[in-house]
């Protein structure tokens, strides 16, 4: 999964938590220093890449999955970005979307050749 993004908020360090969800309202999350995958410290209105090779829809049945991937101020986590992916593993559509959390936005580039 790869994708740009632009903070409205300065931090030193950045923690990344995916969920996915499923069916019957379940859901699966992971958590994880986002600096691994990015460019830490981030700065206000500076665009940034994020790219991560962890796989997220191995060995899942056919179906559409939402994810939601929030990057947030390790020391507050008020201060966030969010992507929402639909994914619909079985089928050709991948549809990405943007949602933006606590009045923060973030410019948003999805590359489908890294999900």
């Amino acid at each position: 999964m790869s994708f740009q993004f632009k903070p409205r908020f300065n931090a030193t360090r950045l923690t990344s938590k995916v969920n996915r969800y499923m069916a019957r309202g379940s859901a699966q999350d992971w958590v994880f220093d986002a600096c691994n995958d990015t460019t830490c410290p981030v700065i206000y209105g500076t665009k940034y890449n994020y790219y991560s090779s962890k796989k997220y829809i191995e060995n899942l049945p056919v179906g559409n999955y939402t994810y939601k991937w929030e990057l947030f101020d390790k020391n507050d986590y008020h201060n966030m970005c969010c992507v929402q992916v639909i994914v619909a593993v079985g089928q050709e559509n991948i549809s990405p979307n943007i949602h933006n959390a606590t009045d923060n936005e973030t410019d948003y580039t999805y590359d489908p050749q890294h999900s």
